[in-house]
């Protein structure tokens, strides 16, 4: 072969050989850059991102740091799924797991006297030795039951100083459950008193570390609050509470909201327990500072269902009272309300204000009865309106009348003596001051001017005025005509059972009340026995019997004493406030005549009772005509001469001592 052919088919294989390679190249390189994308796409779908893939030739090689082995494990089953398993290299690292972490130590104390029971996990250092410890130091170490766990692992932050006060807590509650993790301590307890429930949280803030937290749950039976009181007073623009009871911490909240219209300030420092008595209790509260509000001023207080509402200094008594009047229909039902008058003042001769009370009735022309301005208290309140009402008649009383606790000595005489002289009147007014009884009106015959002058002289002397329009006298007779006879007075036993009916109405309205199993005449009842007594004067000349009952607590003739008792220091009581002729008899009757059913507080409390009935009428024989000593006065009259003192007449039998505590209306 020539040379050059030679040559020229070496150049050509070569040439044919590098095409091929350079083909082959190319092909190797399209191939990988597929089998890799595959692979990469279907680890980013199964999850595993962290995935790196490369490829040489026909090797796929899986690189980077696996979370954990699970996901390593994964990632190379991905691979395989898609290249053989000869082909695939696994590069992948695994990165290093977590320290285990520590237990998380708690422990519960429980104890109940002298038994502690122990429960949870704790250091094997510093848990169960030092619990031990602390529990024999605080007498404790006789009855534990011990259910620990403990791990050995290091004391965490807080663990110590939380154990500490934890025991601490444990020794000053005898009933008591303590829990307490590092840095918390959480006390859940019982307590006898409110007392001992704020010292034992007192004690347990003062002895707390600044790196322990600490949560209290201590409880204590709620105190008997007895008598449940609500006193707060208004400037007008400033109040707060001289006394605040409630039964709970939402009745306080309640009760503090109301106080701040008031312009109260803080929260109310209120007693919380048990002794309401009535649902409807703080309902009474917040209505009565809402009254306040609307006056402007004053004082309201409860004592348990006794309300009072004081009006403010300078306060019109009309508008208090009509305040009062309003206040007491808006109280829940079982409330009473006294509405007290602030001191009346009036300008003296020199300008300077002075003391200057005053009580106002007046007698309309139909016979009905208004009754305004200031009385001591709500006994002598009660006591005048029967008196009033038994003048008068129920249906016909308006009563207006505040409280003024600072009324002088002897005003409830003062007020009755202007009702009995004004009951005498056809129409008028009568006007109590300290100083003077004044009446004005229209007498209903010629005899009126004499009768109430002498009325009001005998009880008030020179404090009395009367200032009387008399009727004009009857015309003559013809001169030869006889003089008529005088109407005939109206018959004794009417008069005597007038007397007895006006008695029970007054005893109906305000019954007279006594000392707990004693013959001891309550100090309230003195205006019922005024009111009594003055009844008493109209009818001179009749006799009547005071009767005394008590419940059937108590022995049958523990009772009947007990009656008899009561009876006789009635009687004494108003002996010394009417004159001759008035025959009264005490007599006991024990439990023997009840009105009501002794089963019951309710029914004991009527059957507990002072009764009136007439034994004698005055005499109406000729021989006691008008214008003699121990005529017969006409119904409504009044006697006024001044006389010996009544007689007492008891029962036969003979009066034995007081019966012990327990009897009767104990």
């Amino acid at each position: 072969m020539r040379p050059a052919a030679l040559i020229f088919g070496v150049i050509a294989f070569g040439a044919a050989g590098a095409g091929a390679f350079e083909l082959a190249r190319l092909g190797v390189a399209r191939f990988e850059a597929a089998s890799r994308a595959e692979v990469a796409g279907a680890l980013s779908e199964a999850g595993q991102d962290w995935a790196r893939v490369t490829t040489d030739g026909l090797v796929v090689a899986l690189s980077g740091e696996a979370p954990d082995e699970a996901a390593r494990v994964r990632a190379v089953a991905v691979a395989r799924s898609l290249v053989d398993e000869g082909r695939v290299r696994d590069h992948v690292t695994v990165r290093a797991a977590d320290p285990v972490a520590p237990p998380d130590f708690s422990l519960e104390l429980l104890r109940d006297g002298d038994e502690v029971s122990l429960i949870g996990l704790v250091p094997a250092r510093g848990g169960r030795a030092a619990i031990r410890t602390g529990l024999e130091d605080a007498g404790l170490g006789g009855t534990v039951s011990d259910m620990l766990q403990t791990a050995e692992e290091p004391i965490p932050a807080g663990w110590t100083d939380a154990l500490a006060l934890g025991l601490r807590a444990l020794r000053q509650a005898p009933r008591s459950k303590v829990s307490i993790d590092p840095g918390h301590v959480r006390v859940a307890a019982a307590v006898e008193t409110e007392e001992a429930r704020r010292a034992l949280e007192a004690a347990l803030r003062g002895a707390r570390p600044r790196s322990v937290m600490l949560t209290l749950d201590v409880t204590a039976p709620r105190q008997v609050i007895s008598p449940f009181r609500i006193d707060f007073v208004s400037t007008g623009e400033s109040g707060h509470f001289e006394a605040c009871s409630a039964e709970s911490v939402a009745d306080v909240v309640e009760i503090s909201v109301a106080a701040h219209r008031l312009g109260a300030e803080g929260d109310p420092d209120c007693a919380i327990g048990l002794g309401a008595p009535s649902a409807d209790w703080t309902a009474a509260v917040v209505t009565g500072l809402d009254a306040l509000r609307a006056l402007g001023g004053g004082r309201f207080a409860i004592r348990d269902l006794e309300a009072t509402l004081t009006g403010p200094e300078g306060m019109d008594p009309a508008r208090l009272a009509e305040a009062g009047a309003r206040l007491g229909r808006d109280l829940p039902e079982g409330f009473s309300l006294n509405t007290i008058a602030p001191p009346r003042t009036a300008a003296g001769p020199d300008g300077a204000e002075h003391y200057a009370p005053r009580f106002d009735a007046r007698l309309g022309a139909d016979g009905a009865l208004r009754l305004s301005g200031a009385l001591q208290n709500a006994t002598s309140r009660d006591a005048i309106e029967s008196y009033a009402a038994a003048l008068a008649g129920h249906d016909r009383v308006t009563n207006e009348t505040v409280i003024d606790p600072s009324l002088p000595d002897g005003w409830p005489s003062r007020v009755l003596v202007a009702l009995a002289a004004l009951s005498e009147l056809r129409e008028g007014a009568a006007e109590v001051t300290p100083d003077q009884v004044t009446l004005r009106g229209e007498g209903a015959d010629v005899g009126t001017n004499a009768r109430v002058r002498a009325l009001l002289a005998e009880k008030l002397g020179d404090g009395a005025a009367a200032e009387l329009t008399l009727v004009p006298p009857p015309a003559p007779a013809p001169p030869d005509r006889p003089p008529a006879p005088p109407p005939p007075a109206a018959p004794a036993p009417e008069t005597a059972a007038h007397c007895s009916e006006d008695v029970t109405a007054i005893l109906d309205d305000s019954q007279i009340a006594f000392a707990p199993g004693s013959a001891e005449i309550d100090p309230e009842s003195h205006g019922t026995i005024l009111a009594i007594a003055d009844v008493l004067r109209g009818c001179p000349g009749a006799g009547f019997e005071l009767g005394g009952h008590t419940d059937s607590q108590g022995s049958d003739a523990g009772n009947l004493r007990l009656s008899q008792s009561r009876a006789e220091a009635v009687v004494a009581a108003l002996r010394a406030e009417i004159p001759e002729g008035v025959t009264l008899t005490a007599k006991g009757y024990g439990e023997a005549e009840p009105i009501a059913d002794n089963a019951t507080e309710a029914g004991r409390a009527k059957n507990r009772r002072i009764t009136i009935r007439v034994t004698s009428a005055p005499d109406a024989s000729p021989d006691t005509a008008e214008g003699t000593p121990g005529a017969a006065p006409a119904p409504g009259t009044t006697v006024v001469a001044p006389a010996p003192r009544a007689t007492v007449e008891t029962a036969p039998e003979e009066v034995a001592p007081p019966p012990p505590q327990g009897s009767g209306d104990e």
